[in-house]
């Protein structure tokens, strides 16, 4: 997918949540420990929220906002690519499962964070800083979320 703009972004971040989805979907039909497969089915389901939301915001979002160009800042983010990579799923680890989600999120966060400090406009960065300290706060619920998984 070839991301140049706000929305490219936002369409290429829902698709990561998607594909997140998916990969844990796939890792949870397989037999595994009861505690792996509880927390690979909270995972994916919020993942698809995550989805949804991600969806939203760019039905939300102000057309020009969405149209700003940002291939220039996006030709020197390395981690770009590795957004695309599948999710390695331990089918026996549950904090391995985790740790693998919660690094597809930081690259999100670090990239929105990047996007953020090299926005164009104002309501731009806003933009991208609102979705960044969404994927933050969310990928703390869900290592809070999984931690009490532990308790159980």
């Amino acid at each position: 997918m070839s991301v140049e703009t706000v929305y490219d972004v936002m369409e290429l971040t829902r698709k990561v949540h998607h594909k997140l989805a998916e990969d844990l979907d796939n890792c949870y039909t397989v037999e595994g420990r009861e505690r792996v497969r509880m927390l690979l089915a909270y995972l994916s389901e919020h993942e698809s929220k995550l989805e949804a939301v991600i969806k939203q915001a760019e039905q939300d979002a102000v057309k020009a906002i969405l149209n700003t160009w940002l291939s220039d800042y996006l030709d020197g983010f390395a981690a770009l690519q590795h957004l695309s990579a599948p999710l390695e799923c331990d089918r026996g680890d549950a904090d391995a499962v985790l740790a693998a989600v919660l690094v597809m999120h930081e690259r999100l966060i670090e990239l929105y964070r990047y996007l953020a400090d090299k926005a164009p406009t104002p309501s731009v960065a806003e933009l991208l800083g609102s979705l960044m300290e969404l994927e933050h706060s969310e990928a703390m619920r869900m290592a809070r979320d999984a931690g009490r998984l532990n308790d159980i």
